[in-house]
């Protein structure tokens, strides 16, 4: 009986040493291959925190125009916008919109927080949202929003029109 308990504890640590092995394997052959993030893409535009916004555009005096980017990486409008309507707008003009557009992330936010705060301070209804900013008078202006809603989501068309009209000269390709 002794023999036989040993020879079963045995095949059962053999067992799992063969499946420790396998899963190591598939891990380090997952690694090898795994997709790689590009690191660019989120050092291309500027970020900013929310708590030192209002300091920031105030920094840069009365002659800069701001283009805001309110948005959250735990919302999937703003990412779409993030990583695709904005790279469309990019590759269909001849605007920078890496180095124009300042992106506020508000991921840390509960949404209540974001709205409430948005609402109090940018007159901004839900994110994603783009406002154009500047000073006047030493106090922060805002010029212009275009904000995402369920019924009208952005466009590229309509960030290059917006840009347009706040004076931003858009060529296209």
């Amino acid at each position: 009986l002794y023999v036989s308990m040993f020879y079963m504890f045995k095949k059962l640590l053999f067992s799992l040493l063969a499946l420790l092995v396998i899963y190591s394997g598939a891990v380090i052959i997952y690694r090898v291959f795994e997709p790689q993030l590009d690191t660019n893409e989120q050092r291309r535009f500027t970020y900013l925190e929310y708590s030192d916004l209002k300091e920031y555009i105030l920094s840069y005096g009365e002659s800069a125009k701001h283009v805001i980017l309110f948005s959250s990486t735990k919302d999937a409008s703003s990412v779409y916008l993030k990583d695709t309507i904005l790279s469309s707008v990019q590759a269909d003009t001849t605007i920078p919109v890496d180095q124009i557009i300042e992106i506020v992330d508000l991921a840390s936010y509960s949404s209540q927080d974001i709205r409430a705060l948005l609402q109090r301070d940018w007159d901004v209804r839900s994110i994603p949202a783009l406002i154009c900013t500047g000073v006047q008078n030493g106090s922060i202006v805002v010029m212009d929003r275009l904000t995402w809603t369920d019924g009208e989501p952005i466009t590229a068309a309509m960030i290059e029109t917006w840009l347009t009209a706040n004076g931003f000269n858009i060529f296209r390709d």
